[in-house]
């Protein structure tokens, strides 16, 4: 999240039935190694969505990403 370049407010989710504020920015994909230790890409963009008790309850990396030879263009990291 310090790595965000950009950020800006984004747009609300409801996730289980509780409203979460979103926050999006940019990241250089050197950035993401401790989540993507493989992946291989350009600059990404980063979607966040918290609660009010300021808990990261998912987040969004969006752009070209190559992990483990497959091919991706959205992820989804969630505490579950």
């Amino acid at each position: 999240i310090s790595s965000l370049t950009n950020a800006q407010e984004g747009t609300s989710k409801w996730i289980d039935n509780i409203s979460h504020r979103g926050l999006t920015g940019n990241v250089e994909a050197s950035n993401t190694t401790k989540i993507l230790a493989s992946a291989k890409s350009d600059n990404l963009k980063v979607s966040l969505w918290i609660n009010d008790d300021n808990h990261v309850n998912l987040i969004e990396i969006t752009g070209t990403i190559t992990h483990d030879g497959k091919e991706f263009s959205k992820l989804h990291i969630s505490p579950e």
